[in-house]
């Protein structure tokens, strides 16, 4: 049995050599995308949870380590903007969630559509978060 490992270390032994460590990726590359269609089915957002938590870490690391991968390259980038601009999230989650965004297309995941993290920036100064308004 392997041991279990924490994000960062999955993220740095990635970054050292993506194709060794695929089979990690795409586990929670699956949890990434299984806690976006429990975000996307719910309708309940208002309070905060450690379920909402884990995700930002997932995008965040998605972002960091998805350029290597093919389908998270074409999907992560484009369904995180659409998500972002078309639900309400909590604070907390959208400012991960942005921070994931801005990230992922500073590592080349918007190769599509190179200026949706601007249009969505502008689309998200307009919320009254501070911190949001600041990273925007």
């Amino acid at each position: 049995m392997r041991e279990r490992r924490s994000l960062p270390v999955i993220q740095n032994l990635l970054k050292r050599d993506p194709s060794a460590y695929a089979e990690e990726f795409d586990a929670l590359w699956r949890q990434y995308l299984s806690e976006m269609h429990v975000l996307k089915e719910s309708t309940l957002l208002e309070t905060e949870s450690q379920q909402y938590k884990r995700l930002g870490e997932l995008a965040l690391f998605v972002a960091h380590c998805g350029s290597s991968f093919p389908e998270a390259k074409e999907r992560f980038g484009p369904e995180l903007a659409d998500l972002l601009s078309t639900r309400s999230l909590p604070p907390s989650l959208r400012l991960s969630l942005t921070q994931a965004c801005v990230l992922a297309r500073s590592k080349g995941l918007f190769e599509r559509q190179p200026v949706r993290v601007l249009h969505l920036c502008f689309e998200l100064v307009q919320i009254s978060d501070k911190a949001l308004r600041r990273l925007c």
